[in-house]
């Protein structure tokens, strides 16, 4: 193994050395990261305190991981097609019953980014039925637009589909068959007992440990399209590693073509399917190439894949400890992404 590869001793050195300076500047209190080459992981490294049993509150991430995947599988399996409408599974007005599958999954579904559930008079058990109730931010099918509120319908669509809870699907369909053995909504319920800490409740001055830290996720309970799931390192580099080695027998080689497609070409962020595109000035950086895809999550997670050579970056973080208002997780990942992948550029593995 050269030494200027990333996995290499010198590369090691380096990567360690970048991180245990994130933290020091106060980008993150701790951070597990783990980057490899299609099935076979070239490292691990830890800062912070961070170990490989630690969970961290993936956020957004949940969003290919859980919901995104289901409803892959889904399309894979002829049960559900991109053209399948919200009415067809809802009670929805007649703004929202056009609404498409596919418009979901790439945020163009013109929901509004978010809004806070946990202050409307609904129940969670009717939070489709309130954001469907809630007008729209842009017409279905435009630019896109971002949106926890959308991912938190097709949670919803895909239990009314399947007529079981979100979680169980996601443990049955996803977390079993790759291995994903520290990996969980609700963990605490769960028995997990490791957890990087998210932000101090304002109410309590206590720093919360395994209990989700987005709040309309909190509102359902813990489980939600757009959050609630926490992983630990070595279960997300399996789930990279699966993406790198498209599909990785997990899924069809053409359904993960389908799902890292630019959708929304034309518009400066390129959406696939629960997946976002590498772009000019978008997380990635400027070193990974177009064909890259992967996702962030607003307590400071991510995961990067290169389509091409099969190369992948894991990091998680708990950026948001002690306060939200902490972004320097924002500049710090862009240029992390940029020297990762120019040390794996050097390392000549690229070109295998």
């Amino acid at each position: 193994m050269a030494t200027d590869e990333p996995g290499g001793r010198n590369g090691l050195e380096r990567v360690q050395a970048w991180l245990d300076e994130a933290v020091t500047a106060g980008v993150f209190p701790c951070c597990a990261m783990a980057w490899g080459h299609r099935d076979h992981p070239l490292c691990f490294c830890f800062a912070g305190g961070a170990n490989e049993d630690m969970l961290f509150d993936l956020a957004s991430v949940s969003k290919p991981v859980g919901p995104g995947m289901l409803t892959l599988l889904a399309l894979e399996k002829g049960e559900l097609k991109l053209g399948d409408t919200l009415g067809m599974f809802f009670p929805a007005p007649e703004d929202k019953a056009g609404i498409t599958l596919e418009q979901l999954l790439t945020h163009t579904a013109g929901f509004v980014p978010a809004f806070p559930l946990y202050e409307t008079d609904a129940p969670p058990y009717r939070a489709a039925e309130t954001i469907l109730s809630y007008p729209l931010a842009s017409a279905p099918g435009g630019a896109p637009v971002y949106s926890c509120m959308g991912f938190i319908v097709l949670g919803k669509l895909l239990e009314t589909l399947y007529a079981q809870p979100l979680h169980a699907l996601v443990t049955e369909r996803v977390f079993k068959p790759l291995n994903m053995r520290r990996t969980a909504y609700c963990p605490l319920k769960e028995g997990f007992t490791v957890f990087a800490p998210t932000e101090t409740d304002p109410d309590s001055g206590e720093a919360l440990y395994g209990v989700v830290h987005d709040e309309n996720a909190r509102f359902l309970q813990g489980v939600s399209g757009n959050a609630g799931i926490f992983s630990a390192i070595g279960d997300m580099a399996r789930f990279a590693a699966m993406l790198a080695c498209e599909g990785g027998g997990f899924m069809l080689k053409d359904t993960l073509q389908m799902a890292v497609a630019n959708r929304t070409q034309g518009y400066e962020d390129s959406r696939g399917l629960a997946f976002h595109l590498a772009s000019p000035g978008s997380f990635f950086g400027d070193r990974f190439p177009e064909a890259s895809f992967g996702h962030t999550g607003f307590t400071g997670t991510s995961f990067a894949v290169d389509g091409t050579t099969g190369f992948y970056v894991v990091l998680l973080t708990n950026r948001v400890h002690p306060t939200r208002r902490n972004e320097a997780i924002l500049p710090f990942r862009r240029t992390f992404h940029n020297r990762m992948y120019q040390a794996f550029a050097l390392s000549g593995v690229s070109s295998v």
